[in-house]
């Protein structure tokens, strides 16, 4: 992006703290890959600091579990079909839940989280159904 503006990196608009915060907000998973180069682009284009335009354009990762648990169980409801192809042994479709699940939260659910969860959701209607 430097290169392109032409702009010397003495230039830029961002102070090294900005970009160590940044940073630390991805590291610490409160902000994704793909977030954390939105918000340096903006950064850049403003000089703003990074948890303000995390705020302004709502680019926080959601990592409470409860949170995603109630996802989860949205989309395992909405897609009786899936879940009785799943516990019938089609195990790939646990990707096909998660991608439902990270579209319902708009891609901002911790990814880790979302896992962990729609795991620990689908093996408890695993085991449910084995004791019907």
């Amino acid at each position: 992006m430097l290169h392109v503006s032409g702009t010397k990196i003495e230039d830029m608009p961002i102070r090294p703290a900005q970009l160590v915060e940044l940073l630390a907000l991805l590291e610490d998973g409160h902000i994704s890959a793909n977030s954390a180069k939105q918000v340096l682009h903006a950064m850049l284009e403003t000089g703003a600091d990074p948890q303000e335009i995390i705020a302004e354009r709502g680019l926080k990762q959601v990592s409470n579990a409860v949170t995603i648990a109630q996802s989860v169980q949205s989309v395992l409801s909405d897609h009786p079909e899936q879940v009785e192809s799943f516990l019938a042994g089609k195990e790939t479709l646990s990707n096909w839940f998660f991608g439902k699940v990270m579209r319902t939260m708009g891609g901002k659910a911790t990814p880790q989280v979302v896992r962990s969860v729609l795991q620990e959701a689908l093996q408890n209607r695993v085991n449910t159904s084995k004791n019907q």
